[in-house]
């Protein structure tokens, strides 16, 4: 909006309402590193440079001391939620680190309760003050005939969310969906192409004709560069690359590689954490912890800075508001004492200081959450040891079946094979041979769904961890060698309407009630991230060797991953986009 104010402070006819001096500008826009100062007047920036002669007598002043001034942070996609703050929680745990704005899409809310879903999370952020760029998912549910969800959303309900101001883009345009024809999608296409925002995708392994294909459908973006060749081929079309380093799915190493072995003219690089949880927020920040991982990779520290500000800024179209220490933008601004240890001192946003010292000196306070967010898990009855059997078609012998295999250290899905014994009728868990079962069940009470693979990787021995935030539908998804402890972990989260929890002989021994959606609490985020830790390690004296297996837990029923998923309907083949059965074959 037009602010006579601000040009007539940067004429110097009227006193700056702050100003920072003394300092070390650090130019996103010129790569240029030199002594001045930032006037700002009604939350946005009246002037850069000297800035001296804007300071009057009712002007806040800050003496930056030669410390470096640059951008606020912006995270260029992001699902706030698989955090399992909410979004005040959230803002309150990476505002001390620099981050002032994020792009995110809420579908996660999305799924459970739709359009108003969404809308109430927007109505939070309005709140705070971490900036919100909203991108629109393009489809819920996003595997039509594969999941049940609580909410949906198809063109109308993208239409009425493009209306709304914080929207900017549409988000996770899932590559094989589009290319295959899904009329929903296209028709979100054409959407978004005549709202004038960005498309965002989603294209994990898509590469040669096939990308070109997806690139040609306009898309700006994606995020599931898990090679350097693939982060290579996405910048040669055009696209944007977001690198993601985030709590389990961590790609920076090869990705950037772009950059620093290929020399990749960096301007389209952009980095991301997608999914990122409290304790690793707590313990090593937000993407001034991505900064650092840059420069320990070998980028040099104002470029390792740009691909946080301007080029996200630029990639959404929004350099006019953010990304950038320029007149006119938002006074989100940061003093560092080191570009490339990037410790942040003093964090401001909108013009007004936030934090300090790694420290929220404004708290936000905690809001009354629409009904909407509220009691979301509605199973038809109890769980029992009966439901959770996965029953065949012969009584005895032996069958051949797919076992998903979860490598250690990022949460795709392989194939693996193996002959288990049918008994009564029933194919059972069996530890010895690193085989667990994982179960999913329709919590929206729609259906009474329950779908039943099996999956090694986790090397669990005894009993059952069980989570209601699990990708891309949040039904409860449990997985173990037991299926009394697995039926009594799903129970409880029933119970608390929402949460994750490990249960060993009957008895849960720890657990996070997360009421809000059945996805967060809005509980302080140090708390959040004590009874995080305390999951991981709790599922790790089952035996889990995965260091963080709710992490990879919740995406393993995310149908967009290869190579398999498992849903309330049940095992998927992700590449092909159908359901198929784990029985290979009787022997």
């Amino acid at each position: 909006m037009f602010s006579k104010k601000l040009i007539l402070v940067a004429l110097g006819k009227e006193p700056a309402d702050l100003a920072i001096i003394n300092g070390n500008l650090v130019n996103v826009v010129t790569k240029e590193i030199y002594e001045g100062g930032v006037a700002v007047a009604n939350g946005k920036i009246a002037a850069i440079g000297d800035v001296k002669y804007t300071i009057g007598s009712r002007t806040k002043v800050i003496d930056a001391k030669g410390a470096y001034i640059t951008p606020g942070l912006i995270d260029g996609h992001i699902h706030v939620e698989t955090s399992l703050m909410t979004y005040s929680r959230f803002a309150e745990a990476v505002l001390p680190h620099g981050t002032t704005a994020v792009m995110c899409d809420f579908h996660e809310v999305g799924i459970v309760a739709g359009v108003e879903g969404i809308k109430a999370m927007v109505k939070e952020a309005r709140k705070t003050p971490l900036k919100l760029y909203l991108t629109v998912p393009v489809r819920i549910p996003f595997h039509p005939g594969l999941e049940t969800v609580g909410g949906e959303i198809g063109p109308r309900e993208v239409e009425e969310l493009l209306k709304l101001p914080e929207a900017v883009g549409l988000s996770e345009i899932v590559a094989m969906n589009v290319l295959l024809g899904d009329p929903n999608y296209l028709k979100a296409l054409e959407l978004g192409k005549a709202f004038k925002v960005t498309l965002e995708g989603h294209a994990p392994t898509l590469k040669d004709q096939m990308l070109s294909a997806y690139a040609a459908l306009g898309i700006r973006s994606d995020h599931e560069s898990f090679t350097t060749e693939e982060a290579l081929q996405r910048i040669r079309n055009g696209m944007r690359l977001m690198m993601r380093e985030g709590s389990v799915a961590k790609n920076l190493h090869e990705t950037v590689k772009v950059i620093v072995e290929k020399k990749v003219d960096p301007r389209y690089a952009i980095m991301i954490t997608d999914d990122v949880d409290a304790p690793d927020i707590l313990r090593d920040g937000h993407l001034d912890h991505l900064i650092r991982r840059a420069v320990e990779e070998g980028v040099d520290p104002i470029t390792a800075l740009q691909m946080v500000t301007i080029n996200t800024a630029e990639n959404y179209r929004v350099d006019h508001e953010v990304g950038v220490l320029a007149p006119g933008r938002y006074a989100d601004i940061l003093l560092v004492d080191d570009l490339a240890k990037f410790n942040v001192k003093i964090v401001i946003a909108n013009g007004e200081i936030i934090a300090r010292n790694g420290k929220i000196i404004r708290k936000i306070a905690p809001i009354k959450h629409e009904p909407v967010l509220l009691n979301t898990i509605k199973l038809k009855k109890k769980i029992t040891v009966d439901d959770l059997k996965f029953r065949v078609e012969r009584k005895t012998g032996k069958a051949r079946i797919i076992v998903m295999k979860v490598p250690p250290h990022i949460p795709i899905i392989e194939h693996d094979e193996d002959i288990v014994e049918i008994v009564d009728g029933v194919i059972y868990p069996n530890p010895d041979k690193d085989i667990a079962q994982i179960s999913v069940v329709e919590r929206y009470g729609k259906t009474g769904n329950i779908g039943t693979a099996f999956i090694r990787g986790f090397n669990i021995k005894k009993g059952a961890i069980a989570s209601s935030m699990a990708h891309d539908n949040h039904n409860i998804v449990v997985l173990g060698v037991n299926l009394k402890d697995m039926a009594y972990a799903v129970n409880r989260i029933v119970e608390l309407q929402g949460g994750q929890v490990v249960v060993e002989n009957g008895e849960v021994i720890t657990e996070l009630p997360l009421p809000i959606a059945g996805l967060m609490s809005d509980e302080p985020p140090s708390s959040i991230a004590e009874k995080v830790e305390k999951l991981k390690k709790a599922a790790q004296k089952l035996g889990s060797t995965i260091y963080h297996p709710f992490m990879f837990l919740v995406f393993i029923t995310l149908a967009a991953i290869p190579l398999y998923a498992i849903t309330d309907k049940g095992l998927v083949d992700v590449m092909k986009q159908k359901l198929i059965s784990p029985i290979i074959e009787y022997i």
